[in-house]
């Protein structure tokens, strides 16, 4: 199963632990999911909706490539677990000022490194050439966009939409059962 499919699961895992072990009003949702952002993108959300020019009720990760929605899934769920281990380890809600030294150690991490690199060059290249959308605080990451990556998302080998959805009909079914 992808990413794409799996990330609403991921997304929860990330929501429920800052529900359960952060000691902050709900907009620690809002905070956080901006601070993996950063991280990433170099961009708040609101900031990155506005470059590819999304309406106000659409949603952000709906646009997120494949690769982006594997890091930033790899991101929430490993959030997930330190602020667990740390709230459980010192027997209380973590305050804010403990997430953010949480956050900071895990965003500077050295393994993240190359994912950081692969998906910022993929989203900044993709999203010059098939969106006309220009992320100036990203623009050393710009390379040219592969034939293939031409040929799978506008090519002939691209599926129609429809096709796409009834192929996945049967996953989205089994997940909703699941639940």
């Amino acid at each position: 199963m992808t990413t794409a499919i799996k990330e609403p699961k991921y997304r929860r895992q990330f929501t429920d632990a800052l529900n359960k072990y952060v000691n902050m009003g709900n907009y620690k949702y809002a905070v956080y999911t901006d601070k993996i952002y950063e991280a990433i993108f170099k961009e708040k959300a609101k900031e990155y909706k506005k470059i590819l020019k999304l309406k106000e009720k659409e949603k952000l990760r709906e646009t997120l490539y494949v690769e982006v929605l594997d890091l930033i899934a790899s991101f929430e769920v490993g959030l997930a677990y330190e602020l667990k281990k740390e709230s459980e380890k010192i027997g209380v809600k973590l305050h804010p000022h403990e997430v953010d030294q949480i956050f900071s150690i895990f965003a500077k991490h050295p393994s993240h490194s190359p994912l950081v690199d692969k998906a910022r060059i993929k989203m900044d290249s993709r999203d010059l050439h098939f969106r006309d959308a220009f992320h100036k605080k990203l623009e050393h990451y710009i390379q040219a966009v592969p034939k293939e990556d031409f040929d799978r998302l506008i090519g002939e080998q691209s599926m129609d939409f429809d096709k796409q959805l009834e192929q996945a009909k049967d996953v989205f079914k089994r997940l909703r059962d699941s639940e």
